[in-house]
């Protein structure tokens, strides 16, 4: 990779990083609101819904800006496999 394309790839995962911390905020300060109103205009726990629903949103999210199980690198990796097995096939 040259110095231009790790520059790029760089940026583009702080971006997809920035943008999950974003969301974190966001979704915090959305359920810390509906919460109160949910306890104090109900007995119904209704607030649970969207949390549970946003909150799978929230880890899809995380596990697209991190890449805890290193899901990005895979379709490199199998190009670079495939690029050695015709190399070695000639």
């Amino acid at each position: 990779m040259t110095t231009s394309e790790i520059e790029t790839l760089a940026r583009k995962r702080a971006s997809a990083k920035f943008g999950f911390y974003i969301h974190a905020l966001v979704f915090g300060l959305v359920m810390l609101g509906l919460f109160v109103l949910n306890y104090f205009t109900s007995s119904y726990p209704w607030s649970a819904a969207p949390f549970l629903g946003w909150g799978l949103g929230l880890v899809i999210h995380g596990f697209v800006a991190f890449d805890p199980l290193g899901v990005a690198g895979l379709k490199q990796r199998m190009v670079q496999a495939e690029i050695e097995k015709l190399k070695n096939r000639d």
